[in-house]
């Protein structure tokens, strides 16, 4: 699947700048990935975004701060931090999330437990409860860039970051190890990709 937008070079260039002044140019290489996700949780295409580029939290912060202030991204965006890991947060998407009654019509949960000869659908509406509840506690701000660290003791974090990813099937599996029964299961994997265009600048003539 495929989709594609339009980027103003002017943006463009305010994105390599941000990029090189907050996370160093060595993550310029990185620029395409975190242009694409960052705006598409921007425009609520997806909730969420996982930096997994080693980012230092502070530094994340104020480059999401200055993306905002610049027009980079029209969206007021926070960031959790879980664990070891950052995501870009699209607030609205987590407040809707938080309101949604019957979470297991949008989500299917995939017991992948190592005890399991292969993976199961899981249809307890206890654990989609439980889930719930979990998410519920997550904070956000609609007012400012916020940066939240996300306490997660008792979160299965791969299912928790499948929900936050906005991905309608997640793992699951029994805490009690982090083994799972996927290594001799063949999986499809499916992509969706968007091309972003940059527009050149229009020249004005008198």
């Amino acid at each position: 699947m495929m989709a594609s937008c339009a980027l103003d070079l002017h943006i463009y260039k305010a994105w390599c700048s941000l990029l090189d002044q907050h996370l160093g140019r060595k993550m310029r290489h990185h620029l395409t990935e975190l242009l694409h996700n960052v705006s598409a949780v921007d425009q609520a295409i997806k909730p969420s975004y996982l930096l997994d580029f080693g980012i230092n939290a502070s530094s994340c912060h104020h480059f999401v701060e200055d993306l905002n202030r610049t027009g980079c991204v029209k969206t007021i965006l926070n960031i959790y931090q879980m664990g070891t890991d950052l995501l870009v947060i699209n607030p609205r998407c987590i407040q809707v999330l938080q309101q949604c009654t019957n979470l297991e019509s949008l989500y299917i949960l995939t017991d992948v437990s190592s005890g399991l000869a292969k993976p199961q659908t899981i249809k307890k509406k206890l654990l989609f409860e439980e889930l719930l509840q979990s998410i519920k506690l997550l904070p956000f701000s609609l007012d400012k860039i916020a940066m939240f660290d996300i306490d997660v003791t008792d979160i299965n974090l791969t299912t928790m970051f499948g929900i936050l990813l906005g991905y309608p099937f997640t793992y699951w599996f029994e805490r009690e190890t982090e083994e799972n029964c996927l290594s001799m299961i063949p999986l499809r994997c499916l992509k969706v990709t968007r091309t972003i265009h940059i527009q050149k600048e229009r020249i004005k003539h008198n």
